[in-house]
């Protein structure tokens, strides 16, 4: 079984050992300790504010900038909350106030477009977010820290055939 809906490597552990998954693949900043994985590849994370907004203009932007610009932010029950928040912390870019907590993209576009503040993103999000009008990525002065896709296997299933050959057919 390949689980692609757990998001950090402690729910990968969690379907790993309870034998939900045989493979399963997590976000994550650094190769986690006690659950074996391989690094597939890294995710970029952004920062994107309306095209208006002061921030979307500038050159460049500061880590000073960022303290005093409301921040968006998908839901704090979302997957992918931890990891954003953790590699903004991991690369010193502390935002101002949270102003929107939700998962609906809508009203996150809807927000950024109206100057509300700049938003966190990676892999796909950053991408479609990056080609829509009236939104632009922050020109930070320092980028910051990209997020790795990892897999891990359950060493438990290696004795079923085509375990080891899925793993590593989905890692070409």
């Amino acid at each position: 079984t390949l689980d692609l809906s757990v998001q950090s490597a402690v729910e990968a552990a969690r379907a790993i050992e309870s034998l939900r998954a045989d493979i399963a693949y997590f976000y994550a900043l650094e190769e986690p300790a006690g659950l074996s994985s391989r690094y597939g590849w890294s995710e970029q994370v952004n920062l994107y504010a309306g095209a208006d907004h002061p921030l979307a203009r500038a050159g460049s932007v500061s880590r000073g900038d960022l303290t005093i610009t409301p921040q968006l932010a998908v839901d704090p029950r979302n997957g992918l909350r931890p990891i954003i928040d953790a590699a903004l912390a991991r690369g010193g870019a502390r935002l101002g106030p949270v102003m929107l907590e939700t998962d609906n993209m809508f009203d996150i576009i809807t927000a950024l477009r109206e100057g509300a503040g700049c938003f966190a993103a990676f892999g796909p999000m950053a991408r479609d977010l990056g080609r829509m009008s009236g939104i632009r990525r922050l020109a930070l002065d320092v980028p910051l820290p990209a997020i790795e896709v990892r897999q891990t296997v359950n060493e438990r299933s290696l004795s079923r055939p085509g375990v080891q050959a899925l793993a590593d057919f989905l890692f070409l």
